[in-house]
């Protein structure tokens, strides 16, 4: 077993060579030893996955669905010689034509979601609207298969004059609203859905949220990307979008966003890695550096590069130029685990949902926001509260946070010790959810408080992950 999966299961093993083949546009090369690997071929680590076995191909598709990238890697794996032997063999088929058929209807819906969208924004063009499209349609154009690479909306950036005439013609176009309209004028993204198009937009005024204390300054690195946009030719529209060099960087720090939360999946990693190989020539590199330096991010997009490097086929040496963003030394596995773990958003576990408001408040307690002119260099934890500080935290959170959640918040402020006990109650709800679950599955099981001790622990590893990568310290 060599020295980069042996922390892995075959399965995650598996799971990252088809995605690299997949990013590739070619088809796993899996073989099945009936008789197994040589003990010379084990010791080497070269044996030919002769765990290729009945089991392997439901936990493959399965990580590929948690990462929304179930139509990539099956469109890399149907075809190979192992799952030709022994799927067909002895996957049942019923188990197989789910799996077919999910795969199926994900392109499907990824087709008629871009058809919707590519309407809607020549719909806007007829009205002088040409707002900025980011990350979905622009990051699909840079893979292999472009549907194959799943979305499940669409963004757009405006400028915030003209949200109202957006405002407009989105709902004459047949959008319907889904953010509560008191938010409307306050929200930094207002979302909209099409009932028949399958179709959600997230129209954006600023790019990240300009109250939150850990990613709000990230905005000033876009005040001026408007100006900078550039039109890319795309079915018959000319789509406008951020210049490479913004959008790369935009990427980095929407991945940045979700690694503060609870992590982020595969999927975003992917994203930064083709559009940086794709757009290499475009994107000025040491302005990137540096953005990400002010960031605390640059650590991070070196190991980002290095997990491509090791584990999904990637060169990065060929299309960055810059040498601290080449490094062979950083222990990625910490981080690759957290990234197999995620899954899409996320949300794969409610502890780990749970576990954001410690690190969420482990990168705000610090001496400035990351973003802003006052606050280069790295995140300082020296005033970080204790542990239970951050755990009380992430239960009363400040009336800031409190009002997406609870929107009577915004009217009525002085209801905030309500919100919180509703705050409390959900915890509690979930931990009882959780312990019936467990009881029910085995009744022997200590009814422990699985939601809660679930999301401490997972806080705890992930700050220190975030120190690890010197996004705080």
């Amino acid at each position: 077993m060599s020295e980069q999966t042996k922390n892995l299961s075959s399965a995650e093993t598996l799971f990252l060579e088809a995605v690299s083949c997949a990013l590739r546009g070619e088809t796993v090369s899996w073989t099945v030893k009936r008789g197994g690997a040589s003990s010379e071929e084990k010791a080497e680590g070269t044996e030919k996955h002769q765990d290729c076995s009945y089991s392997i191909f439901p936990e493959v598709f399965a990580l590929a669905d948690r990462h929304l990238m179930l139509p990539m890697v099956y469109e890399a794996v149907y075809p190979s010689e192992a799952f030709g032997s022994l799927s067909r063999q002895e996957l049942s088929a019923e188990q197989l034509r789910q799996f077919k058929k999910k795969a199926i209807r994900q392109v499907v819906l990824q087709y008629e979601r871009e058809a919707c969208f590519l309407r809607l924004y020549e719909f806007l063009q007829s009205r002088g609207l040409e707002p900025a499209v980011l990350k979905g349609l622009i990051c699909r154009n840079v893979y292999p298969l472009p549907q194959h690479r799943q979305s499940w909306d669409e963004d757009i950036l405006v400028r915030d004059e003209e949200f109202d005439r957006y405002h407009e013609a989105l709902l004459a176009f047949g959008m319907q609203l889904r953010t509560p309209e008191e938010q409307l004028k306050t929200a930094y993204e207002v979302i909209y859905y099409h009932p028949e198009g399958h179709l959600t937009v997230e129209v954006h005024r600023s790019l990240f949220p300009e109250g939150s204390p850990q990613y709000g300054g990230y905005n000033r690195f876009f005040a001026a990307a408007q100006e900078r946009t550039v039109s890319v030719p795309y079915e018959g529209l000319n789509i406008r979008t951020m210049d490479p060099s913004d959008h790369l960087f935009y990427l980095i720090c929407h991945t940045m966003k979700h690694f503060l939360h609870y992590g982020a999946g595969l999927r975003q990693i992917t994203d930064i890695l083709m559009f940086a190989k794709v757009y290499t020539s475009q994107i000025d590199w040491d302005a990137l550096e540096e953005n990400c330096r002010q960031i605390r991010a640059d650590v991070f997009l070196a190991a980002v590069f290095q997990i491509g490097r090791d584990y999904l086929g990637f060169a990065p040496e060929t299309f960055c130029p810059v040498k601290s963003l080449i490094q062979t030394d950083i222990d990625i596995r910490p981080l690759l685990r957290d990234i197999l773990d995620t899954g899409m958003q996320g949300q794969t576990t409610a502890g780990r949902i749970h576990s954001s408001n410690m690190t969420l408040h482990a990168a705000a307690s610090t001496t400035g926001n990351p973003g802003e002119e006052g606050g280069k260099g790295r995140l300082s934890t020296g005033n970080r509260k204790s542990g239970g500080s951050a755990i009380l935290h992430s239960v009363f959170l400040p009336l800031g946070s409190m009002r997406g959640r609870y929107p009577f918040l915004n009217k009525a402020p002085f209801l905030l010790p309500v919100a919180w006990g509703m705050r409390i109650a959900s915890y509690l709800g979930e931990t009882s959810r959780l312990r019936k679950k467990a009881d029910h599955q085995n009744p022997n099981s200590q009814k422990a408080e699985e939601g809660m001790l679930e999301a401490v622990r997972i806080g705890k590893e992930r700050i220190r992950l975030l120190e690890m990568y010197h996004i705080i310290e």
